[in-house]
Protein backbone atom coordinates (compact mmCIF):
# COMPACT_ATOMS: atom_id res chain seq x y z
CA UNK A 1 0.00 0.00 0.00
CA UNK A 2 2.52 2.25 0.68
CA UNK A 3 4.46 1.56 -2.52
CA UNK A 4 1.69 2.04 -4.71
CA UNK A 5 0.91 5.36 -2.73
CA UNK A 6 4.58 6.42 -3.47
CA UNK A 7 4.46 5.38 -7.04
CA UNK A 8 1.12 7.40 -7.48
CA UNK A 9 3.22 10.38 -5.79
CA UNK A 10 6.57 10.37 -7.66
CA UNK A 11 3.79 10.57 -11.59
CA UNK A 12 2.49 13.48 -10.16
CA UNK A 13 5.45 14.98 -9.42
CA UNK A 14 6.84 14.11 -12.64
CA UNK A 15 3.90 14.92 -15.15
CA UNK A 16 4.04 18.37 -12.70
CA UNK A 17 7.42 19.49 -13.14
CA UNK A 18 8.64 16.99 -16.31
CA UNK A 19 11.81 16.64 -14.22
CA UNK A 20 13.23 14.29 -12.12
CA UNK A 21 12.63 14.57 -8.48
CA UNK A 22 15.06 14.93 -6.19
CA UNK A 23 16.15 11.34 -3.91
CA UNK A 24 16.40 10.96 -0.48
CA UNK A 25 16.96 8.21 1.61
CA UNK A 26 13.14 7.20 1.91
CA UNK A 27 12.78 7.35 -1.71
CA UNK A 28 15.61 5.40 -2.54
CA UNK A 29 14.44 2.91 -0.37
CA UNK A 30 11.14 2.55 -2.26
CA UNK A 31 13.34 2.55 -5.37
CA UNK A 32 14.61 -0.45 -3.99
CA UNK A 33 12.09 -1.96 -2.87
CA UNK A 34 9.92 -1.78 -6.36
CA UNK A 35 12.96 -2.79 -8.50
CA UNK A 36 13.31 -6.04 -5.83
CA UNK A 37 9.39 -6.72 -6.70
CA UNK A 38 9.52 -6.33 -10.10
CA UNK A 39 12.34 -9.13 -10.30
CA UNK A 40 10.55 -11.10 -7.84
CA UNK A 41 7.73 -10.86 -10.24
CA UNK A 42 9.72 -11.84 -13.06
CA UNK A 43 11.12 -14.76 -11.27
CA UNK A 44 8.05 -15.67 -9.77
CA UNK A 45 6.47 -15.48 -13.61
CA UNK A 46 9.75 -17.58 -15.16
CA UNK A 47 9.29 -20.26 -12.39
CA UNK A 48 5.33 -20.62 -13.07
CA UNK A 49 6.16 -20.48 -16.66
CA UNK A 50 8.60 -23.50 -15.98
CA UNK A 51 6.01 -25.30 -13.94
CA UNK A 52 3.89 -25.09 -16.13
CA UNK A 53 5.87 -26.64 -19.24
CA UNK A 54 6.89 -29.17 -16.24
CA UNK A 55 3.46 -29.76 -16.14
CA UNK A 56 2.64 -30.37 -19.88
CA UNK A 57 5.32 -32.47 -20.10
CA UNK A 58 4.11 -35.27 -17.84
CA UNK A 59 0.88 -35.16 -18.56
CA UNK A 60 2.07 -36.17 -21.93
CA UNK A 61 4.19 -38.72 -21.00
CA UNK A 62 1.43 -40.00 -18.56
CA UNK A 63 -0.73 -40.41 -21.60
CA UNK A 64 1.83 -41.91 -23.52
CA UNK A 65 2.37 -44.66 -21.12
CA UNK A 66 -1.33 -44.86 -21.37
CA UNK A 67 -2.27 -45.32 -25.12
CA UNK A 68 -1.13 -48.21 -27.26
CA UNK A 69 0.77 -47.17 -30.01
CA UNK A 70 -1.31 -46.79 -32.80
CA UNK A 71 -3.23 -44.20 -30.52
CA UNK A 72 0.07 -42.16 -30.28
CA UNK A 73 1.31 -42.25 -33.31
CA UNK A 74 -2.75 -41.19 -34.54
CA UNK A 75 -2.69 -38.20 -31.49
CA UNK A 76 0.77 -37.04 -32.82
CA UNK A 77 -0.13 -37.55 -36.45
CA UNK A 78 -3.41 -35.33 -35.99
CA UNK A 79 -1.31 -32.02 -34.90
CA UNK A 80 1.47 -32.40 -37.75
CA UNK A 81 -1.51 -32.57 -40.83
CA UNK A 82 -2.93 -29.83 -39.77
CA UNK A 83 -6.48 -30.21 -41.18
CA UNK A 84 -5.40 -33.31 -43.64
CA UNK A 85 -6.24 -36.65 -42.22
CA UNK A 86 -3.56 -39.08 -42.43
CA UNK A 87 -3.45 -42.08 -44.89
CA UNK A 88 -4.44 -45.31 -43.15
CA UNK A 89 -2.33 -47.75 -43.11
CA UNK A 90 -3.54 -51.62 -43.72
CA UNK A 91 -2.33 -55.31 -43.92
CA UNK A 92 -2.41 -56.03 -47.11
CA UNK A 93 -4.27 -59.00 -48.59
CA UNK A 94 -0.90 -60.51 -49.55
CA UNK A 95 0.50 -60.46 -46.21
CA UNK A 96 -1.94 -62.35 -44.71
CA UNK A 97 -1.95 -65.25 -47.92
CA UNK A 98 1.89 -65.12 -47.41
CA UNK A 99 1.40 -65.91 -43.49
CA UNK A 100 -0.75 -68.62 -44.50
CA UNK A 101 1.14 -69.76 -46.90
CA UNK A 102 4.01 -70.10 -45.04
CA UNK A 103 2.79 -71.15 -42.29
CA UNK A 104 0.98 -74.50 -44.14
CA UNK A 105 4.62 -75.07 -45.69
CA UNK A 106 5.97 -75.17 -42.08
CA UNK A 107 3.09 -77.72 -41.41
CA UNK A 108 3.70 -79.73 -44.68
CA UNK A 109 7.37 -79.82 -43.80
CA UNK A 110 6.50 -81.09 -40.28
CA UNK A 111 4.61 -84.18 -41.18
CA UNK A 112 7.21 -84.96 -43.83
CA UNK A 113 9.52 -85.38 -41.27
CA UNK A 114 7.00 -87.12 -39.03
CA UNK A 115 6.35 -89.81 -41.59
CA UNK A 116 10.22 -89.71 -42.43
CA UNK A 117 10.58 -91.04 -38.42
CA UNK A 118 7.35 -93.38 -39.04
CA UNK A 119 8.92 -95.39 -41.83
CA UNK A 120 12.72 -95.64 -40.40
CA UNK A 121 11.07 -97.05 -37.32
CA UNK A 122 8.81 -99.14 -39.76
CA UNK A 123 11.90 -100.33 -41.11
CA UNK A 124 14.13 -100.69 -37.97
CA UNK A 125 11.21 -102.99 -36.77
CA UNK A 126 10.85 -105.45 -39.83
CA UNK A 127 14.64 -106.00 -39.37
CA UNK A 128 14.64 -106.85 -36.30
CA UNK A 129 11.52 -109.66 -37.23
CA UNK A 130 13.87 -110.88 -40.09
CA UNK A 131 16.48 -111.91 -37.98
CA UNK A 132 14.36 -112.85 -35.01
CA UNK A 133 12.97 -115.13 -38.48
CA UNK A 134 16.07 -115.65 -39.18
CA UNK A 135 17.55 -116.93 -35.49
CA UNK A 136 14.46 -118.82 -35.14
CA UNK A 137 15.14 -120.98 -38.55
CA UNK A 138 18.49 -121.57 -37.61
CA UNK A 139 17.81 -122.98 -34.23
CA UNK A 140 15.11 -125.31 -36.02
CA UNK A 141 17.49 -126.58 -38.48
CA UNK A 142 19.88 -127.11 -35.77
CA UNK A 143 17.10 -129.28 -33.97
CA UNK A 144 16.29 -131.50 -37.26
CA UNK A 145 20.24 -131.99 -37.56
CA UNK A 146 20.35 -133.15 -34.16
CA UNK A 147 17.12 -134.96 -34.34
CA UNK A 148 18.59 -136.70 -37.35
CA UNK A 149 21.56 -137.53 -35.80
CA UNK A 150 20.04 -138.95 -32.63
CA UNK A 151 18.07 -141.25 -35.31
CA UNK A 152 20.62 -142.23 -37.33
CA UNK A 153 22.72 -143.26 -34.16
CA UNK A 154 19.53 -145.23 -32.74
CA UNK A 155 19.34 -147.10 -36.23
CA UNK A 156 23.15 -148.00 -36.36
CA UNK A 157 22.64 -149.49 -32.71
CA UNK A 158 19.74 -151.57 -33.93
Amino acid sequence: MLITTYKAKMRQKENASGIACEETELNQAFEEIIDKEKLAEEKGSEAKKKEKEEKAAAEEHRQSAMERLGQTNKRKGEGETNGFQAKKSRRSFSDVVEYLREKHEHEIDQRKEELELRKLEQQASVELQKQHHDMMRLFMQQQQQQTQVLLSLLAQKK
